[in-house]
């Protein structure tokens, strides 16, 4: 009984890594392909909008992160 619960807890932490190693990975490359500096240099008004529109972009792999975090709190 030991030995099974504790497989299946090392599969689930298998699981848990890959999810969070393809969301570190889709969070570098879109690190790699963001640069807003032209739009920054091309702006005449304040930058505060340019940088709440470019952000809206990761709201995806937020969402990604966050449930990963939330599995991790719910199964400790």
């Amino acid at each position: 009984m030991v030995v099974a619960n504790l497989r299946k807890a090392l599969a689930e932490i298998d699981e848990l890594s890959a999810e969070r190693a393809s969301i570190e990975e889709a969070l570098k490359e879109e690190r790699n392909r963001d640069n807003i500096l032209p739009k920054l240099m091309a702006s005449s008004g304040r930058s505060d909008n340019i940088f709440t529109d470019e952000l809206k972009k990761y709201d995806e792999l937020k969402v990604g992160t966050k449930s990963s975090a939330v599995s991790v709190s719910l199964e400790s």
